[in-house]
């Protein structure tokens, strides 16, 4: 076998540490290399300006700095070294529509166009990276696990990534094209049972030559039993027709626009574009609508606009698939959590609100709010797990209006479940009585915890006390809040015990001696990484943001962040306890998502080595925050 060129593996080893690169296996990024040129520019060269014929090339910075400009002098973004420019046109083949220039000498690697198109055709994991806007609309990807990401989910959601994509690109990753044809002597009656037999919304109406003669959907149907038509009429009687024709190779873009010029809902794809070519299959607005699924602006737009739970169960799975998206193609993790995080809490706001419109007699919002609790509380739940959640609702409402916010949880509960978020094992949920209650309530329930710290009164801490407002009057939290840390200065031995509390899981520094594993049971030889790596962490995090005032964060990383702020001579230690809690998220994610489960329960031997040794890093740092834990709150007779 002939030996590989040196100089060729150097550059796909680059390339394979930048996504979407990392999305390809590693004979075909070797194989770019291969065909990849390698550009040296001097300070203030041109890459390529605005206006000019596309060059067939993508361009990945491997050393330097390029600037992207919108106009001559209007700066748009800086690219740093793994960045890749030029995707728009490599995409679309239309001429550049910025102007890159170098911003110091610059090393630039020129990949062949054709091959990126070619790898797209048959990686859908490529495919989906380029369609979930992570490209953006022209300049930027920053793809290591590295503080240059800031501001990349800001970008995500401006761009509109379909437009790049041709319709035969959308036919392969998103639409199911099986092509559901009738005959234009067949019966209304007979379509309707066709349709209703395949689930279907529309059918084409062929010609014996396979072209199209016209369109029936649902709306046709609704028409049809609204004027009093003969079901037994011929279903060419009452089509639609002509039908709106395009041809695969043009761009999405193109169908959108041809969808708002026409009016229509439907559009047929067909060989040469026009209605006398073999009709391949239809598109319809939803079909784009589940193209562009994964943008968490569209996402957000129709959880506004759905009317019914099980369209939000469906946009909900399509969250689901965002948060694959984003962990698998390795996007920081805090950032990841904070868009997943704002739509389920817009979920959670909506199926509320179809919970309201089924219940009588609940008060107005602004004298109750539902509030999260634990994982989704802190923001960090990237998986759907469990439920947990309560409700507070003020003094002044009547008895009446108490059981119909307790009639309405039950329900909002019952929705959350549909769309996705699992029961509570444990019942701590608002739909339990026993956390549906009043302000005045809620004070002599925490006040009780924190006042007689005992074992049940410190498991309910640890949930209870990483609370935020979801929906209704947010002050109601904001009051109890302050009620809970004026009770904490005043009974100060309470987060003695809570710091004990977090004690009670040290780090499993045997870890790779002898693997810390279940015993017996379901998950017998696995490694639980929330109750042996996760919550040591949030455990830590939360006594340090309790035992201060400034500290209100309920995110775990964002409790870290602060209490280094306020303790200089540990902030390098407690900047790290963040980062790892951040590191054993997305691990847990990964994990999740591959299994299919929560992703709780990991089995070691499908640790790489990288992983292995960073869990030994943040095993180390768990054991030092607890130390520092034991010392301040005079704990050593604990660690004995």
């Amino acid at each position: 076998m002939k030996p590989k060129n040196p100089a060729v593996l150097r550059v796909a080893e680059f390339m394979s540490n930048y996504a979407p690169f990392s999305l390809i296996p590693k004979e075909n990024v070797e194989f770019f290399a291969q065909h990849t040129e390698i550009i040296y520019l001097k300070k203030n060269s041109s890459v390529f300006k605005k206006g000019e014929p596309a060059t067939g090339y993508l361009y990945l910075l491997e050393k330097g700095s390029v600037n992207i400009y919108t106009e001559e002098d209007k700066l748009s973004d800086t690219c740093a070294e793994g960045d890749i420019f030029g995707v728009r046109s490599v995409l679309s083949g239309n001429n550049f529509v910025l102007t890159a220039k170098t911003q110091e000498e610059s090393f630039i690697y020129a990949i062949p166009g054709s091959l990126i198109n070619d790898e797209l055709k048959q990686n859908a994991e490529l495919a989906a990276f380029f369609a979930s806007g992570l490209a953006g609309g022209s300049t930027i990807i920053r793809s290591n696990f590295s503080g240059s990401q800031h501001g990349l989910f800001d970008e995500l959601n401006k761009s509109k990534p379909s437009h790049l994509f041709r319709i035969q690109d959308l036919l392969e990753l998103r639409v199911k094209n099986d092509l559901i044809s009738v005959d234009p002597q067949q019966t209304i009656k007979e379509v309707a049972e066709i349709m209703l037999n395949k689930k279907v919304g529309s059918v084409i109406v062929t010609n014996k030559d396979l072209s199209p003669a016209g369109i029936f959907t649902d709306h046709d149907f609704r028409n049809v039993v609204a004027s009093a038509i003969s079901v037994d009429s011929r279903i060419e009687t009452v089509m639609s027709s002509p039908v709106v024709t395009i041809k695969a190779e043009k761009m999405v873009s193109d169908l959108q626009q041809l969808m708002l010029e026409k009016g229509f809902h439907h559009v047929a794809i067909t060989e040469d574009g026009t209605i006398n070519s073999k009709v391949k299959t239809v598109i319809s607005q939803k079909d784009l609508m589940l193209f562009e699924g994964d943008k968490p602006d569209v996402i957000l737009r129709n959880i506004k606009i759905v009317e019914s739970i099980e369209q939000l169960k469906n946009i909900s799975e399509n969250v689901s698939n965002l948060s694959h998206h984003y962990v698998k193609a390795e996007f920081p993790i805090d950032q990841v959590s904070k868009i997943i995080t704002t739509l389920n809490d817009e979920l959670t706001k909506k199926a509320i609100e179809l919970a309201l419109e089924e219940t009588e007699d609940v008060p107005d919002k602004k004298y109750w709010c539902w509030f999260s609790l634990g994982s989704l509380g802190r923001k960090e739940q990237l998986i759907k797990t469990d439920q947990d959640n309560a409700l507070i609702f003020k003094d002044s409402i009547s008895e009446i209006e108490a059981r119909a916010l307790k009639n309405f949880a039950k329900k909002a509960v019952e929705n959350l479940f549909q769309i996705g978020f699992e029961y509570c094992p444990a019942n701590m949920m608002a739909s339990n009585p026993k956390w549906n209650k009043s302000e005045s309530e809620w004070n002599d329930i925490f006040r009780s915890w924190i006042k007689t710290p005992v074992q049940d009164a410190l498991l309910h801490s640890t949930i209870f006390f990483d609370f935020r407002p979801i929906y209704g009057e947010n002050d109601l939290i904001e009051i109890l809040y302050n009620n809970i840390n004026g009770l904490i200065e005043r009974n100060e031995s309470f987060l003695n015990h809570l710091a004990g509390n977090a004690l009670r899981n040290p780090p499993p520094l045997s870890f790779f001696r002898k693997f810390i594993i279940e015993k017996s049971g379901e998950h017998k030889e696995m490694f639980d990484i929330k109750a042996r790596a996760l919550m040591p962490l949030v455990d830590a995090a939360r006594v340090l943001a309790f035992s201060s005032f400034q500290n209100k964060a309920t995110n775990t990383k964002e409790r870290f962040e602060i209490a280094a702020e306020m303790d200089k001579k540990n902030a390098k230690l407690l900047n790290g306890a963040g980062e790892a809690h951040g590191f054993l998220l997305k691990l847990r994610a990964e994990f999740g998502h591959k299994n299919q489960d929560s992703g709780r329960y990991i089995n070691p031997d499908q640790l790489n080595q990288f992983e292995r040794t960073a869990l030994k890093d943040c095993f180390k740092i768990i054991n030092e925050i607890q130390r520092i834990l034991e010392v301040r709150y005079n704990l050593g007779f604990l660690a004995k």
